[in-house]
Formats: structure tokens, C-alpha cells, sequence
């Protein structure tokens, strides 16, 4: 799926990036966790140095570190430079940029290019903010850029499940951090319908070690299927107890 549109503002062809419909059903709801009592956040993205919320004591909505897999941060998701926003992205931010993954400083100090905000027609649905030169000019870019591909939100979204019913890691939440005893509440931005396919969405949170995170199912599976194959070895002892097959007997012999 490529979603291209005109442009009222001067006839040409806006296009998507990036493009696809995997991309463009992102899931974007944000979620924020805190002490009940003391309304303290849970840095749960500490470690991103571009997140300006952490001088306010609120963990980033975007650009979490350590969820996608290493392999597709350094293949296969390319960061585009503020240089290449500059002169490629004619729209950017898409419908909310706080949540787009563009947090980076020099995208906004005015240092590579100007942003301003865009009409509300111009032939894109969200098309954020509007790229200009420094000189103040309107660039000459043909990409709608509402979303920055080595957010790894989007990375882990872009690795698609295998069955309808799935889970996507959010945020990985330090040791120690959560303190026994204390009640915590979790704070959601409802962004993502489910009413037109059905379907449903849930948080959900588990320890995790260096085998991975809890599952039941491979651990049934994995008794079930031990238990199969001790009931065929118990089967196969007992024929052989009772008519075992005698090594090199000539009668197991047929000649033609």
C-alpha cells in the first residue's frame, strides 16, 4: 500500500513515508506508569538522552531502547539524517509528532531547517508540520514523513506476528525499580481503534530472564509432549519384553 495525494498548495504528489500498510496501522497508544500515591512516573525509557519529558520526570512516549531486535536496528531500518528531512520531507510529524519518533534536538533548534505548522488541507491526511528552508522558504521535498523509522516502536511493530492473536513488547521496566508494597496505576492514551475489525487490546506485564519472558503454552506444550513420548517408550518396552526381535534371526530374511 502506497498512499500518495496532490497537494492543493502547488499540484504536486505527496507520498508516504514510509509507505505499506503495515507501517500505516501503526499501533500508537501510549502508556505511562506511576506511583498511585505519590503520582511519581516509572522511568521506564530512562536512557534516551533526546527525550525532553525527563527534565519533568516523565519517561518519553517514543523511541524506547533495548525492545526491537538489534538485527533490524542495524540492517534493516535506516535512520534518515536532518539533512535528508531537510530537503526530502515536504510534511512531517504526521498526526501527532510527539509521538512520531522525531525527537531529535537539532530537527527543531532551526540549525537544519524551519517547522512550521501545516494547513489543514494539503493533500495528506496529518501532515504534521511544515518543512521550510532556513531562509524561510517551503522546501522542495515529495515525502509526507509522519514517522521516523528507527523509532523502535515502529520496528517492533514492523515485525509482524504470525497469528491474529499477539503480543508487542512496550517498554522493558529496570530491576528494582518497582518497589514492593506500593500500589502503581497506569495512565493510557487511546489512540488505536479496534471497533471496525473486532478486536481487542491488552496490557499486560511479566519478569522476564535470560531465557525469555513467561509462557504457559510452551510450557504445556513441552508436557505434553514429553508425556506422548514416554507413553511411546513405555509401549515399545512392552512389545519388546513380550516378543522381542531377535538380532540377525534369517526368518526377518526375504528373498525373492
Amino acid at each position: 500500500l502506497n498512499l500518495d495525494h496532490d497537494d492543493p498548495s502547488d499540484g504536486k504528489t505527496v507520498y508516504q513515508y514510509p509507505c505499506g500498510l503495515i507501517a500505516w496501522s501503526k499501533f500508537n497508544d501510549t502508556f505511562l506508569l506511576r506511583e498511585k500515591v505519590s503520582k511519581k512516573y516509572v522511568m521506564w525509557n530512562d536512557g534516551n538522552p533526546n527525550c525532553g519529558s525527563h527534565a519533568q520526570g516523565v519517561p518519553c512516549t517514543s523511541n524506547p531502547n533495548g525492545i526491537a531486535w538489534e538485527s533490524d536496528l542495524d540492517k534493516k531500518f535506516k535512520k534518515p539524517s536532518p539533512e535528508w528531512i531537510a530537503s526530502n520531507c515536504k510534511y512531517l510529524g504526521g498526526k501527532d509528532i510527539g509521538t512520531s519518533g522525531f525527537i531529535n534536538q537539532s530537527l527543531f533548534d532551526g540549525s537544519t531547517m524551519v517547522l512550521r505548522q501545516a494547513t489543514d488541507n494539503c493533500g495528506a491526511p496529518y501532515c504534521g508540520m511544515r518543512v521550510h528552508r532556513l531562509d524561510g522558504t517551503p522546501n522542495d521535498g515529495i515525502y509526507n514523513c509522519w514517522q521516523n523509522t528507527t523509532d523502535e516502536d515502529f520496528v517492533v511493530w514492523m515485525r509482524v506476528a504470525a497469528l491474529p492473536n499477539f503480543k508487542k513488547l512496550y517498554r522493558r521496566i529496570p530491576a528494582g525499580l518497582l518497589k514492593k508494597g506500593t500500589q502503581y496505576e497506569l495512565l493510557v492514551r487511546n489512540r488505536f481503534p479496534t471497533a471496525s475489525f473486532g478486536g481487542a487490546k491488552h496490557f499486560s506485564m511479566s519478569s522476564s530472564t535470560f531465557v525469555g519472558g513467561r509462557n504457559d503454552f510452551l510450557g504445556y506444550a513441552y508436557i505434553v509432549v514429553g508425556a506422548l513420548c514416554a507413553l511411546c517408550a513405555f509401549v515399545f518396552l512392552g512389545k519388546h519384553l513380550v516378543s522381542p526381535r531377535i538380532m540377525g534371526d534369517p526368518r526377518y530374511l526375504h528373498w525373492k
